[in-house]
C-alpha cells in the first residue's frame, strides 16, 4: 500500500447526522450449548497416572460425542458470523456492535431472519434427538459418563437463543444531560474524537478486506501459458466480485478514493469469470495488471 492516509484526522469535521441517518448499529447474540464438561475426577486420575502435578492436566468430555445435530447448529453459527455478519457489516466497538448501512439493511435482515429460522429448526431437531444421543453417549463415554452432566430438555432448550438487536447511532449533539456550556463542549469534543476513531476503524476494515481479496486473486492468476497453472477456487473470484458490489454501501464517509476504486474495479471485473481466467492468459495478465494497480493505490492503514 502507498503512504496516502486512510484515516480522518481528529480535527476533521464529520457530518454526523448524515452518517447517523445512513447507518445504524446491529448486535447479533447467539447462545448455544457447548456440549462439553470438565471432568475433575478424570483430570486428577490422569495427573496421578502420569506422575504429574495436580492441576496440570484437564480432561474435558464431549458429552454427546460427534453428535451431527449439535454439529449442524455449531456450523450454522459459524456461517452467521463469518459469511453474513462480517460480510455485510463493519466493526464499530469492542462490545460487539457492528455498523450496518441502510443500503445493505434489506439484504442483511433478509439473510439474518432466514438464518434465525434455520437456527430454530436445527435446535428443534437437536432436542428431538437428545434422548437417543444421551444413550449413545453412555456407551461411548464408559466410566466417564455422568447423568448429572446432562440438562433436562427444557433447560437445554433455554441454552439456545438467536437475538438480533439494532440501535441508532447517536449524533454528536445529542447530549441529554444538564451540564454547563464548557462541560458540554468537552463532552462533544470527546465524543467526536471517539466517533472519528470508530469511523476510521470501520473504513480501515473495508480497506483491509479489499487488500486481502485483491492480493489473493492477483497471486493465483499470476502465470503464463508456458508456466504451471496455479489452482484457484471460483470463490476467489466470487469473493472479490461480492466485495466490489458492497463498496458503494460501505463508503459511509463519501471517500472519493473508495468511490473511484469502486468504479475502476467494476470496470476491470466486468464479465470476468473463473473459467475465463483459467482459459485465457491474456485476460489473466490484463486482470492482474488492474488488480495490482488497485492494490498500489490502496491507502496506508498505518
Amino acid at each position: 500500500m502507498n503512504n496516502q492516509a486512510s484515516t480522518l484526522e481528529l480535527g476533521t469535521a464529520i457530518t454526523v447526522p448524515t452518517i447517523s441517518s445512513s447507518s445504524f448499529k446491529v448486535f447479533i447474540c447467539i447462545r448455544q450449548w457447548a456440549g462439553q464438561k470438565k471432568d475433575k475426577r478424570a483430570s486428577v486420575e490422569v495427573a496421578q497416572d502420569n506422575g504429574a502435578k495436580q492441576g496440570t492436566a484437564r480432561v474435558t468430555k464431549s458429552l454427546l460425542g460427534d453428535c451431527p445435530e449439535l454439529k449442524a447448529i455449531q456450523q450454522l453459527v459459524g456461517r452467521v458470523r463469518n459469511h453474513h455478519l462480517y460480510t455485510y457489516t463493519l466493526p464499530w466497538d469492542d462490545a460487539g456492535w457492528r455498523l450496518l448501512t441502510t443500503a445493505l439493511m434489506p439484504k442483511f435482515f433478509e439473510s439474518m431472519t432466514s438464518l434465525q429460522q434455520e437456527f430454530t429448526t436445527l435446535v428443534d431437531v437437536f432436542i428431538n434427538a437428545y434422548h437417543l444421543e444421551k444413550v449413545e453417549a453412555q456407551i461411548q463415554l464408559g466410566n466417564l459418563y455422568d447423568p448429572n452432566d446432562y440438562p433436562s430438555e427444557a433447560d437445554l432448550r433455554a441454552k439456545f437463543s438467536f437475538v438480533i438487536d439494532k440501535e441508532p447511532i447517536a449524533e454528536s449533539g445529542d447530549w441529554r444531560v444538564d451540564v454547563q456550556q464548557q462541560a458540554m463542549a468537552d463532552l462533544q469534543d470527546d465524543y467526536q474524537k471517539r466517533y472519528t476513531t470508530k469511523i476510521n476503524s470501520a473504513m480501515n476494515d473495508v480497506w483491509g478486506k479489499l487488500h486481502k481479496t485483491l492480493s489473493a486473486l492477483s497471486d493465483r492468476i499470476d502465470y503464463g501459458d508456458n508456466e504451471p497453472a496455479k489452482i484457484f477456487k471460483a470463490t476467489t473470484v466470487d469473493n472479490l466480485l461480492e466485495l466490489v458490489d458492497l463498496l458503494d454501501a460501505f463508503n459511509i464517509t463519501g471517500d472519493p478514493t473508495m468511490a473511484q476504486m469502486t468504479v475502476d474495479l467494476k470496470n476491470a471485473m466486468r464479465g470476468i469469470s473463473p473459467e475465463a481466467l483459467r482459459e485465457d492468459s491474456g485476460l489473466r495478465a490484463e486482470t492482474k495488471k488492474a488488480l495490482d494497480a488497485a492494490i498500489k493505490s490502496l491507502p496506508s492503514l498505518n
